[in-house]
């Protein structure tokens, strides 16, 4: 019956912070904090990471102009394949859903 109530509550809790999420929006730098940079790739900081890439990063966009190359670039930073799969586990960390 514990297992039960545990999953319940943690359940519970998913669907709380599902609702804080659905009204919240995040920067790239509240999202990349720097123990999650060194967690899952193998630099110190996200300015670092950025720093790195084959292209110059101003901004977003210069993400989204550059997909591939930054998706291939991410894979061979990092445990992950895209940039997209990056940014989803960064978010579940910061919302504190893994680890």
């Amino acid at each position: 019956m514990d297992d039960l109530d545990n999953q319940i509550r943690d359940i519970d809790n998913l669907k709380n912070n599902l609702k804080k999420l659905n009204s919240k929006t995040f920067t790239l730098e509240e999202i990349m904090t720097d123990d999650f940079i060194k967690l899952h790739t193998t630099f110190t900081s996200f300015d670092i990471f950025l720093d790195k890439a084959t292209f110059e990063i101003d901004d977003y966009e210069d993400i989204e102009k550059n997909i591939y190359k930054f998706n291939l670039y991410v894979s061979s930073v990092s445990k992950f394949q895209s940039w997209e799969e990056l940014v989803d586990e960064a978010l579940l960390n910061l919302l504190d859903f893994t680890e």
